[in-house]
């Protein structure tokens, strides 16, 4: 595949090889790639697929069956820190 490059990109091309740390403007390129791909699995979902806190939370909660549901305690939202850490009761 040819490709042709803007004065300005053949440029840096030119800087990164003659600095010595790239032996040639291939593996400039390949590295450029390489850390293209690095950052776009690290980006988050594209704005349309974004789904808001309430819709993730509902359909994690609809994926939990009922039994489940029954073993959690009533006052849990009123106390969470006698569940989680062993408080005492609030009163």
């Amino acid at each position: 595949m040819k490709s042709s490059l803007s004065p300005g990109v053949q440029r840096l091309l030119d800087e990164k090889v003659s600095s010595g740390r790239y032996s040639s403007a291939d593996e400039v390129v390949k590295r450029g790639l390489a850390l293209i791909e690095k950052e776009e699995a690290c980006e988050p979902p594209a704005p349309a697929a974004r789904t808001g806190l309430a819709e993730i939370f509902s359909s994690v909660a609809a994926e939990v069956p009922d039994s489940e549901w029954e073993k959690v305690p009533p006052d849990l939202a009123k106390d969470p820190d006698r569940y989680l850490y062993g408080a005492q009761k609030a009163s």
